[in-house]
């Protein structure tokens, strides 16, 4: 991963990325849990929380009643002080490679009030592209806005968008067996993407002769990136910091390093 910002960024980033800096994305507050600074590496977790509803038993009521439950996920994360990369572990369908980079930014730049970005390490290609370099497709995350000036060819999100007088709507596709990219709903939700009237975030696996890689294609940033599979402690659930440390130097050596601007 890469981050771009100001000047003196070691420095800094170790003065912003402190634990209670928080920022609220999507009805998410994203957290900075405990930071420690390890040979010129920054360890800490980011995570965020929010709440759900559950219908819990009352012996007082002798009923169910509806009660609001608490729910986060946290993920542990490592920056390099000295080249600004960035390595973190994604956590299934909660955590994603934009969300964490998403909430990463807006942290740095509440704190700081400046125009810091951090983006993740890709790979420039065409949605077609990447279709095509994928084993499947298992999720593919819409944003839809009103086009200007209509949905020729598009009758369904037409119906979706103004019969329900919405001003944007999201739209989660899921399939462990992989969606069926051309049939006709998705093709009307690709083609409103590309013609610039939302953004797309699509996930599936790709396997090599050594490994199989989760692959990330955003169309806000024309490109993919890959998360790797990595061993996780087993009582925890994540990466240790060597795991994260090694993911650092990996990323220097292959030059995917931050940089200014």
């Amino acid at each position: 991963m890469a981050l771009f910002e100001l000047a003196s960024p070691g420095l800094e980033l170790s003065r912003l990325l402190v634990p209670g800096a928080t920022v609220e994305r999507y009805s998410r507050i994203w957290h900075v849990g405990k930071t420690e600074t390890d040979d010129d590496v920054l360890f800490g977790r980011l995570g965020f929380e929010g709440s759900g509803i559950a219908d819990l038993w009352s012996d007082q009521e002798l009923d169910f009643q509806e009660t609001p439950t608490p729910a986060g996920v946290a993920a542990p994360f490592a920056i390099s002080l000295t080249t600004l990369a960035l390595a973190f572990q994604t956590r299934r369908r909660d955590i994603r490679v934009t969300s964490f980079t998403g909430a990463l930014q807006g942290i740095l730049r509440e704190v700081s009030g400046q125009d810091w970005s951090v983006e993740a390490y890709r790979t420039q290609m065409t949605f077609a592209q990447w279709l095509a370099s994928v084993d499947r497709v298992t999720e593919m995350r819409f944003r839809f806005n009103p086009p200007n000036p209509n949905y020729e060819g598009r009758p369904t999100l037409q119906k979706l968008i103004e019969g329900a007088s919405l001003s944007a709507a999201d739209v989660v596709l899921r399939s462990d067996d992989g969606i069926v990219t051309d049939a006709e709903i998705v093709d009307e939700f690709i083609r409103h993407v590309s013609l610039g009237y939302g953004s797309n975030v699509s996930v599936g696996p790709r396997t090599s002769d050594t490994e199989v890689v989760e692959s990330v294609f955003a169309s806000e940033l024309q490109g993919e990136s890959e998360v790797r599979e990595r061993p996780a402690n087993p009582e925890t659930g994540e990466v240790e910091r060597e795991t994260l440390r090694q993911e650092l130097i990996q990323l220097t050596d292959t030059g995917q390093t931050g940089q200014h601007g």
